[in-house]
């Protein structure tokens, strides 16, 4: 995974890939958060593993959910791929493939 990632607009800002899994159990937080306060904040978003090859589009990028979980006034966060079957095959492969899920086909009446 050192391979660089495109300039491309839908991997970048918000949309940048992490490209990796962790857990961080002791966030650095700027002020303070109530002791009371439980919450849990979920995110689910595209973050391809590899580097796509030729045209991209988001997509076309392996899931990725988010935890925050704050607590005890402090904030944990962890995240994981979702493991698809197409997840599996390009880790094996170690390379991005793209599986086109959805065609277009006109229905006429």
């Amino acid at each position: 995974m050192t391979e660089p990632y495109p300039a491309h607009p839908q991997l970048q800002g918000n949309f940048a890939p992490i490209r990796m899994e962790a857990d961080i159990d002791d966030l650095v937080i700027e002020g303070e958060l109530p002791r009371s306060l439980e919450v849990a904040y979920y995110r689910n978003g595209p973050d391809p593993q590899f580097p796509p090859r030729g045209e991209h589009h988001w997509f076309a990028g392996d899931g990725m959910l988010h935890q925050f979980v704050i607590a005890d006034g402090k904030v944990r966060y962890r995240n994981r791929w979702l493991q698809t079957v197409k997840w599996h095959k390009e880790r094996e492969a170690d390379v991005h493939c793209l599986v086109l899920l959805i065609r277009w086909t006109p229905i006429l009446r």
